[in-house]
């Protein structure tokens, strides 16, 4: 049997990294959108300050090396292929909330996004249910992490 851990800041603090990212529809369709081996970090400090970063493995380089360059193209695909936000965090019974500050997405700056978490042998589970707006449809999102 799983070892299932309360949630508790004492037993998040740290790094993780994401093993699965998926979503889920009401119609039973499920979608990987950064493929079946997603790259992506969680970061969870003791100052209550939060960091996520989510990629599509593989991403190629853009043609010119310049931080500020990029065609429009190479910038649409980089924007389209990675997940960025920070901001404070707090444990709410069973939920993680996100008070996001700082987002790639500035449609997430000011809201805030929980998540019922499941610590279970050493594998956190953070379930958003059906609120997850992407490609015009709205789903249950679900991320498993490991400790990095």
């Amino acid at each position: 049997m799983a070892e299932t851990t309360s949630i508790n800041k004492a037993a998040i603090i740290g790094t993780w990294c994401l093993l699965s990212y998926t979503l889920t529809a009401k119609d039973g369709l499920v979608l990987n959108p950064f493929g079946t081996e997603p790259l992506g970090y969680l970061m969870y400090g003791p100052d209550d300050y939060m960091s996520l970063f989510i990629s599509l493995p593989h991403r190629p380089p853009f043609e010119q090396p310049d931080l500020m360059g990029g065609m429009m193209e190479e910038l649409a695909f980089a924007a389209k292929t990675f997940i960025a936000y920070t901001g404070r965090y707090r444990i709410d019974g069973e939920e993680i909330v996100y008070e996001v500050k700082l987002s790639l997405f500035p449609n997430w700056i000011g809201m805030n996004v929980g998540y019922k978490a499941t610590l279970s042998s050493g594998r956190l589970s953070l379930v958003n249910e059906d609120s997850t707006l992407f490609d015009g449809k709205i789903y249950r999102a679900e991320l498993i992490w490991e400790r990095a």
